[in-house]
């Protein structure tokens, strides 16, 4: 009985300790840095990337690319010179210059962030709203 009771007090306490850890390490994760996604479009696929992602009292600013191949068009590359938004933990919103925008949620990990980016028109290429997360690089 005594050893039973050891265990469980030994048990409780790493359960206590591991919560208080995980909590304390997730109050606000940085979205601060690059991050980067995969998404999918009419015959193929791009990847966006967000780099130097600075975020200043829950307004972000940074720049990036979408890079990838379509078989209507073959490979494109087009610069985002101007990435804008707003994150308050959880939610992250994103404006592409004016060709798109994306609402989703950091994860508690602070290694991720899901939701839905809105279609992307670059001209000879759209990419269709479609659920999207980006990961930190």
């Amino acid at each position: 009985m005594n050893k039973l009771l050891s265990l469980l007090i030994i048990g409780l306490a790493l359960l206590a300790i591991s919560c208080t850890s995980t909590t304390n390490s997730t109050t606000n994760p940085d979205i601060t840095g690059n991050w980067a996604t995969t998404v999918s479009l009419t015959g193929g696929s791009a990847t966006i990337t967000l780099l130097n992602i600075k975020d200043a009292l829950g307004v972000i600013e940074g720049s990036g690319n979408i890079v990838g191949t379509s078989s209507l068009v073959g490979q494109f590359n087009q610069s985002i010179s101007a990435i804008t938004g707003t994150y308050s933990y959880p939610s992250v919103t994103l404006n592409f210059m004016t060709i798109g925008k994306y609402t989703g949620s950091m994860c508690s990990c602070g290694q991720l962030f899901s939701g839905t980016l809105d279609s992307i028109n670059l001209g000879s290429v759209t990419i269709p709203s479609q659920t999207a997360t980006f990961n930190k690089q």
